[in-house]
């Protein structure tokens, strides 16, 4: 998706994906559309993504906020209807730390990694990751800086 024009009301979200805007404002991608609810104290979110060009529609869907006392749970599971795929990533946080896995049908564990966000005043944060591909044997770390006025 280049370009996108999401709405959005009260929990209920669709976006339209554009091909190329500069070239025809007509040419939509992709359609996404996302409900989430409160399910006792989780949130529980739903999704749809029906791609224009390959006629394809892949199904989301995610549950955030399980808390574990020490820190918090959250994991998202996708789904292509018609490629049968799948994946998952699972998500453990707690402080500033947090930690994930992912995979899919393919390899069930592709990805391991884990990160510290620090917020250091109003607007500033600072982030120190690490991920580590499985498949490959390699590390990927990375380190940022948000700035918000």
């Amino acid at each position: 998706m280049g370009d996108s024009l999401k709405v959005a009301l009260g929990d209920a979200s669709v976006a339209l994906g554009f091909t190329d805007t500069s070239a025809d404002i007509t040419d939509v991608s992709n359609v996404q559309a996302t409900y989430t609810m409160g399910v006792m104290d989780y949130a529980l979110t739903g999704a749809i993504d029906y791609n224009m060009d390959s006629e394809t529609t892949i199904l989301g869907a995610s549950l955030g906020g399980v808390d574990l006392g020490v820190a918090t749970a959250s994991g998202a599971f996708t789904y292509g209807l018609d490629s049968e795929a799948w994946g998952y990533e699972g998500v453990l946080a707690t402080g500033g730390l947090t930690a994930y896995l992912n995979g899919d049908n393919v390899e069930a564990f592709q990805n391991v990694g884990g990160g510290y966000d620090l917020a250091i005043s109003n607007g500033l944060e600072l982030a120190a990751d690490v991920s580590y591909n499985l498949n490959d044997e390699a590390f990927t770390p990375s380190v940022s800086a948000t700035f918000a006025f």
